[in-house]
Formats: structure tokens, sequence, C-alpha cells
């Protein structure tokens, strides 16, 4: 199978009627190819993604925690699964970590298959960390795990003697916090295969920039004197979910753009808070938030760090993860 003609509008526009449910008079018809149910499996939110020449797929997304009940297999699939980001720090707070990012083939027997989505974690205020997500599961045929991101570390705006908080490690770990305070401290480690550290804070003027948070592609960046460091780059989801007309959230995909064409980035950092020379900090592609932001919801990007100077000072929430499914509509 190929990815889907952007020449074919006809395709395009029977893969958005058929899930838009809009016409109420006559059912509306299966993309060209789609069995039309009974398909092998339900759970979550379901739809067909057809990609040209009778071919297709069915794809399955859960943003909370349920059952994926195969009724026909072995059923042959691809999923991505993705934990709970951390929640960023504040003031001068560090960026939260993203959660895991895992994707692999895996069999499904008929039954019931318990996934579990994981929270994201809370920001916090003052030098305490913000709290790091818990882990997303797919619970059988196998145990896959997907941890949580590590929080982000709070800083000091007027309290010279009082040290930063450092990052918490988790699957990506969280920057830490910067400020006038005493020293300056590590982000936190990524601690699952795959995963990436935050940046460190920093105690030098003009900006006592703090440290992003770790995304599941890339460090966080470090806290400097002129600005706090952005979130890590997360990762794009294969190519074999990345339908542009997906019902997601938003009405569109799941996850976000990124440096790549396609979309369905996810597991972002969360990005440094706003330091104290205005600079304001972005956070990385996959639902990473950008300074005192939340993260994209069911992204498993990390909350953004509280700002330096004035509200808000509260690190942004993490973002809960997501469990993704997909094989042959024809299964």
């Amino acid at each position: 199978m190929g990815i889907r003609s952007l020449n074919n509008p006809t395709a395009r526009f029977i893969a958005k009627f058929s899930t838009t449910g809009t016409d109420a008079v006559t059912p509306a018809p299966q993309p060209p190819g789609d069995p039309g149910g009974p398909y092998a499996a339900t759970g979550g939110n379901a739809w067909s993604y057809p990609i040209g020449g009778g071919e297709g797929y069915r794809i399955h997304a859960f943003t909370s925690s349920a059952n994926f009940v195969v009724s026909s297999g072995p059923l042959a699939t691809t999923y991505v699964l993705v934990g709970g980001g951390g929640g960023g720090g504040g003031p001068y707070g560090g960026g939260g970590g993203s959660g895991a990012y895992k994707t692999d083939s895996l069999t499904f027997a008929p039954g019931s298959h318990p996934f579990i989505v994981g929270e994201g974690g809370g920001g916090s205020t003052g030098v305490p960390q913000g709290s790091s997500g818990s882990a997303s599961q797919i619970g059988s045929p196998t145990t896959i795990n997907a941890p949580g991101g590590g929080g982000g570390g709070g800083g000091s705006g007027s309290a010279p003697n009082v040290p930063h908080a450092p990052g918490v490690a988790g699957a990506s770990g969280g920057g830490a916090g910067g400020g006038i305070g005493a020293g300056s401290y590590p982000g936190g480690p990524g601690t699952d295969p795959g995963g990436f550290p935050g940046g460190s804070g920093n105690n030098q003027s003009p900006a006592w920039g703090a440290g992003g948070g770790g995304g599941s592609g890339a460090a966080g960046g470090n806290g400097g004197p002129t600005a706090g460091g952005t979130g890590g780059v997360g990762t794009q989801a294969p190519v074999i979910f990345r339908d542009d007309d997906a019902p997601g959230p938003s009405g569109g995909p799941y996850g976000t753009p990124g440096p790549n064409p396609g979309g369905w980035y996810f597991a972002g950092g969360g990005a440094a808070g706003q330091t104290q020379n205005g600079v304001q900090n972005e956070g990385g592609a996959g639902g990473g938030g950008d300074s005192y932001t939340n993260g994209t919801a069911n992204t498993g990007g990390g909350g953004g760090g509280g700002n330096g100077p004035g509200s808000p000072d509260t690190g942004g929430t993490g973002a809960d993860g997501i469990v993704l499914i997909a094989y042959d509509w024809d299964a």
C-alpha cells in the first residue's frame, strides 16, 4: 500500500463525508473499497482512512482509558503509545519533559484488551518541581508501557540564597529552574530508552533562563543569560496514521505539525518560562507547551515553565497521552 494520492479529491471528499455523519436522510457512502463493517475491532474513536486503489486502513484513537475489543483475529496492527507529559515548574520554571513514545507492530487475539492512557502532570508555583506524568499502557496480549515525562524545576526571582530546583527524571526529563537563586542545576535525565534529558537552568542576568523539557526526539534547550531553553522536539507517527481528514479533537489530525510535512507529531518537551528580559520560549513540536502554557491535548507533551517576571508564574499542565491502533480495513 502507498500514501493516498493528493490528486484524488473524490476519495478525500468521500472519506470526509463518511466521518461527519451530516446527511440525516441517506447513509453516508463508504470510501471505495471500505467493507463498511462489521470491522475486526471496536473501541476508542474509530474511522476509515482510504489511501486509493480500494485500499485503506481502520484507525482507532484512545484519548482515555478503555478496552480495545477484537471480534475476529488474529489481527495484525501497528500501534503508537504515548505517556503523559510532565508539568512545568515555576516561577522561572523549567519545562516539563514529554511522555515516552513507542511504536511497533502487534498482533491481537480475539477478546478484550485493556488500554490505559496516562495523565499529564500538574504545574508548580515556587521552587518545588512540577509533577511528573503517568504511564500509558497496552495491557495485552503483552504488557507495553510508555512512562510519563518528568516535571520541570522551579526557580527563584528574589531570593539569592534559595537554590533552584533541578528537573525531574522521567521518560524525558524536565528542565531545571532558573532565576537569581544560588547555583545552577541540571535538567532531569531521560530514563526511558529513546528519551532525552531536560535542559539546565541558569542564574546569570539579564534572563536567568530555565531549561526546556526533553522531548522524545531531542533534549531540551539549556537556559542561558539571554533566554530560556526551548522544548525538545517530539516524534512523527508512522505514515499509516497520517490521515489529514482524521476526526481529531479539533476536527483534524491528532498530534501537531512539526519539522517534516504531514503532521502527527507527539511527545514534545515543554518550554522554559518567560525570562526576566521578556523572552518567551517555544515548546517542542509534538505538543510541548510554550512558556507558561499547557501541553497540547493528548500528545504527551510537557507543560511550559511558569514565567519569571509577573503572572502567570505557575507552570503549565502536561498533556495526557494517547494510544493509536491501525490495521487494514478488510482484516
